[in-house]
């Protein structure tokens, strides 16, 4: 008998299948780039549609995301951030992270 984990896993081809659901994005930790499939949704309550997604993506592309990182999609390029009050922060299932991005994440300067 399986576990739902196990299940989990055995759907991972296929959920992450760029002939199926998937897209290929390219993933970039600021040293080497790579690409990757990846789901994507767009819609994040309290965000502005369009400027913000969640990027599902298999934990064994992505091992260690971080801020700043970055996933280009159809040429626009997305930068990994975090909003810690919304709960939008990187989550591990142990097999799929899913990463919030902004494609217009901006620098704001700190003043004292």
């Amino acid at each position: 008998m399986t576990t739902f984990k196990d299940d989990i896993a055995d759907d991972l081809a296929d959920f992450f299948n760029t002939d199926e659901m998937a897209q290929t994005v390219t993933y970039s930790d600021g040293v080497t780039p790579a690409e990757i499939a990846a789901d994507i949704d767009y819609t994040i309550p309290g965000k502005d549609p369009g400027d913000y997604a969640l990027i599902r993506v298999k934990k064994s592309d992505v091992s260690n995301p971080d801020y700043r990182h970055t996933f280009t999609i159809d040429s626009v390029v997305w930068t990994v951030f975090s909003d810690k009050k919304r709960g939008l922060e990187i989550k591990d299932d142990g097999q799929v992270l899913t990463i919030p991005i902004s494609k217009n994440e901006g620098f704001i300067q700190w003043r004292p």
